[in-house]
């Protein structure tokens, strides 16, 4: 298996997630994505970036492997290039494996929306644990 993280084509990242997700808007999104054997398996897409923040939408093939170097990158991008504080992301309750993601990534639950089956979480820059790893971040991973 052979993984590249892609940060030059939004376009294409933007297609997928619609392909795949039936998403409207994305053509308001940077994108991230990550390929496997030259075909995406997640895409991290940022938008709504005011006041030192964004709001993030995790998107990954069910059951796909993301390695560290592209969860890193996701972080750095947001925090470092872009100077965010926070990042924000509305995830439903219904998407387990999108949770337990952002969980691990480093997000907290702040708020549970029980009238539209969705949580809001938080991440935010100064609690960033992927900041501080060391990482091969491009080409083959």
């Amino acid at each position: 298996m052979s993984y590249r993280i892609i940060d030059d084509d939004t376009e294409r990242c933007q297609k997928w997630i619609h392909d795949n997700y039936n998403v409207a808007g994305t053509d308001m999104v940077v994108c991230i994505g990550l390929e496997n054997n030259d075909k995406l398996v997640a895409v991290t897409g940022y938008n709504n970036f005011v006041n030192e923040s964004c709001f993030v939408h995790y998107y990954q093939k069910n059951g796909a492997f993301i390695p560290r170097s592209y969860v890193w990158f996701t972080q750095y991008y947001p925090f470092v290039q872009v100077g965010c504080k926070a990042m924000i992301s509305y995830i439903s309750n219904d998407n387990k494996e999108i949770e337990r993601l952002a969980v691990h990534i480093g997000f907290k639950k702040v708020q549970n929306l029980k009238e539209t089956n969705t949580a809001l979480y938080v991440s935010k820059a100064d609690n960033c644990k992927w900041l501080k790893l060391k990482v091969k971040c491009y080409g083959i991973i």
